[in-house]
């Protein structure tokens, strides 16, 4: 079903931090937005609206903020007076893993058409299951798990119909609860892990689990999984993600209570933890509270940030680590990086982090007042020296919530709730470029050995980048992160000697 959505009448990304990106609005609530890219130049983007019943929307746009679909697709039509977490798979054709139903609510995964058409939508679950995860295996299949009674169940299924790969889902965990919190592509990328938080009662130790999947079913990490932490505790309805770095393993970061701080852990292929039995603190010092860290990696160096703030007062702050992958070695010293030092104000919420070829982007809301939310953002390099300095990214003061961090072809899309006034939220996003300009990426001359030619020279050069594969090339010359034939027409059109 496609329904009429307001969305703002784009033509690329905004270039004023005073008027961020409006992507979705309209009456009520437009919430927990998120966004993936397929690689090759289209986002997409998905959300809960609320005038209907909390439905879960997507629309697909360019990465240079553009709109390709004529409306919104309605995923899942849901009559919720409330929100629970869903998931938007990774990679074209999207799909998305969501709760459908209102008394007896069922997990259920829609998969769309190119066009942005409902391709179908398959119940995975028995009645009263609750938070849906998923996402695409790098074989295409289509991977969901979900909390049912007291345990996660997880289901593989066709991309093309959602067949089911098996006769029953699997089951995770089976004394206690087991509760489902994030799925990646394995390593070996047709299998997937699935991460849980599990306890014993309701008030014991919160710990997270990780269960490797094949596609036979088998579990290579046997039927229990691997602890990514062997003592302490989450806090209570925290339910960190996780990340596949093919070079190093499976990356999480999360934060422990008592005290309240931060760590980075590696599960290897076998499900062997690289980062000793408790993950890496971000720092040695308990003084200060350190919570809700955002990790990235290269394989060499672990890039970890995190809210800093000084117990029973109102001073807070951002930092960052980077940790030696060879070696454990706190890069940023003992203490960190301050990215934005401690301060008196309202509150820092929302670090995120995304990964550059030129550093890391660092972004946060930060807060003077309940409700009188900006963001800001800088980008420092493996040494923590500064790429380009902290800025303002959305100052136009207003709540401000669920932000996240996604990669597009030459810079970063920061993505966040928006409530103009309380009670009511947009979904608004800002692109930051190389240098932390914002606004669409600039298009590379077609004139590629600048000689002020367009001519053979040009076309050699075009040739030798062409590649299948994403990345970020002079000769990717309408910036959609490949060289392929869009580029070659657009190198043929300016062609003069």
């Amino acid at each position: 079903m496609v329904m009429p959505i307001l969305l703002a009448a784009m033509s690329g990304w905004s270039t004023s931090a005073s008027a961020p990106t409006l992507l979705v609005g309209g009456t009520g609530e437009q919430v927990q937005p998120k966004l993936a890219w397929d690689g090759r130049g289209m986002l997409a983007l998905s959300w809960y609206d609320a005038p209907s019943g909390y439905d879960v929307m997507v629309r697909q746009l360019t990465t240079d903020g553009d709109f390709t679909w004529p409306t919104a697709t309605m995923a899942m039509n849901n009559s919720f007076s409330s929100t629970q977490d869903y998931q938007l798979f990774r990679g074209a054709p999207w799909a998305v893993a969501s709760q459908q139903g209102s008394s007896a609510p069922v997990a259920a995964i829609a998969a769309l058409n190119p066009d942005g058409a409902l391709a179908w939508t398959k119940t995975v679950s028995a009645s009263s299951a609750s938070v849906p995860k998923g996402n695409q295996a790098d074989d295409g299949f289509l991977w969901s798990a979900w909390v049912e009674g007291s345990n996660t169940r997880v289901q593989r299924l066709a991309q093309a119909d959602g067949g089911f790969t098996f006769s029953a889902p699997i089951q995770i965990g089976t004394t206690g609860s087991a509760f489902a919190a994030d799925v990646e592509p394995s390593l070996s990328g047709s299998g997937v892990v699935v991460s849980t938080v599990r306890y014993s009662t309701f008030s014991g130790p919160k710990v997270l689990w990780a269960n490797l999947i094949n596609p036979d079913g088998s579990q290579p990490w046997g039927a229990t999984g691997k602890q990514v932490f062997a003592t302490g505790s989450l806090q209570f309805g925290n339910f960190p993600e996780f990340q596949r770095i093919p070079s190093l393993g499976h990356l999480f970061t999360y934060y422990k209570t008592s005290p309240l701080q931060s760590y980075v852990q590696v599960l290897d292929a076998q499900g062997n933890r690289l980062f000793g039995t408790e993950g890496f603190g971000v720092t040695a010092d308990t003084s200060r509270e350190r919570t809700n860290p955002a990790a990235v990696s290269d394989g060499t160096f672990v890039y970890v940030c995190w809210i800093e703030h000084t117990p029973n007062s109102s001073i807070y702050g951002v930092y960052g680590q980077c940790f030696d992958v060879a070696t454990g070695t706190r890069q940023w010293g003992a203490s960190g990086l301050p990215l934005a030092p401690l301060e008196t104000v309202y509150s820092y919420t929302g670090a995120v982090a995304h990964l550059r070829p030129e550093g890391v982007v660092f972004g946060w809301v930060r807060s003077t007042a309940f409700g009188q939310d900006t963001v800001e953002a800088m980008c420092v390099n493996s040494t923590g020296a500064t790429v380009w300095n902290r800025r303002p990214v959305a100052t136009n003061v207003s709540p401000k919530g669920r932000m996240q961090a996604h990669g597009v072809p030459y810079g970063t899309v920061l993505l966040w709730e928006d409530g103009i006034t309380q009670g009511s939220s947009d979904i608004r996003g800002m692109r930051i470029g190389l240098d932390g300009s914002l606004g669409p990426a600039a298009r590379p001359s077609t004139d590629l050995n600048a000689d002020g030619f367009v001519n053979g020279a040009d076309l050699g050069a075009l040739l030798t980048a062409w590649s299948g594969e994403p990345g970020e090339s002079s000769a990717d010359l309408n910036a959609d992160g490949g060289v392929d034939g869009a580029d070659l027409g657009a190198l043929l059109t300016s062609w003069h000697d």
